[in-house]
């Protein structure tokens, strides 16, 4: 019963979100001058359904037992929804959006690591710079093709997987938002390098 008011409670907040999320992305204020000729990409309906299905996951897998892991990686998974659209439409991951990311996920995993046993603050830092580390590296050695937008994004990733030791869920990944939203990202990114297509475009904007 909890779980199933869980679940609930968090569609409803998800697809609220996820329906801000999306009215801000119709408006495309993330495109640069030189981007406005672009197709538009539509309605994007899909943003608020995917928000709402990845709130409810997360409810329902941390609940009430492992809040502060669900107040981390909430803002996380729909700021990375954010990302992920904007990075489908103009291969950019946008500074304005992921800098607070960074932010809130470093400032909240320390307050959190302090009261709550399932946050590791080495843990974090650990993941974080291992995945930020070996992006960066390779940033370098793909001369750019490789955006440093990426970078970020992957330290970003390392944080919030690496800093929390998530209770099973069923079986399947309890931060799904976060692993999938990675896996899309580098799987794009490792075909636009394979192809030699360059990314250096990608490096973050404000």
């Amino acid at each position: 019963m909890i779980d199933l008011l869980a679940g609930l409670l968090g569609a409803t907040a998800g697809a609220f979100a996820g329906e801000a999320i999306r009215r801000q992305l119709v408006s495309m204020t993330y495109r640069r001058d030189d981007e406005q000729d672009r197709a538009t990409p539509g309605a994007r309906a899909w943003v608020t359904a995917v928000a709402g299905v990845v709130v409810a996951t997360l409810s329902v897998a941390l609940g009430p037992d492992h809040w502060p892991l669900l107040v981390i990686v909430a803002p996380v998974a729909l700021g990375g929804l954010w990302l992920s659209a904007v990075d489908l439409d103009v291969q950019r991951l946008p500074d304005r959006v992921m800098l607070p990311l960074l932010a809130w996920t470093i400032a909240s995993v320390i307050a959190f690591g302090l009261l709550a046993p399932d946050v590791s603050i080495p843990s974090a830092l650990a993941g974080g710079a291992a995945v930020g580390g070996f992006l960066w590296l390779l940033n370098i050695a793909s001369a750019g093709r490789l955006g440093f937008g990426d970078v970020k994004a992957g330290a970003l990733v390392g944080l919030v997987t690496g800093r929390a030791r998530f209770p099973p869920c069923g079986g399947c990944p309890c931060s799904p938002s976060s692993a999938r939203w990675s896996q899309v990202t580098y799987r794009a990114d490792a075909a636009r390098f394979r192809s030699g297509r360059s990314c250096s475009h990608r490096a973050s904007s404000s």
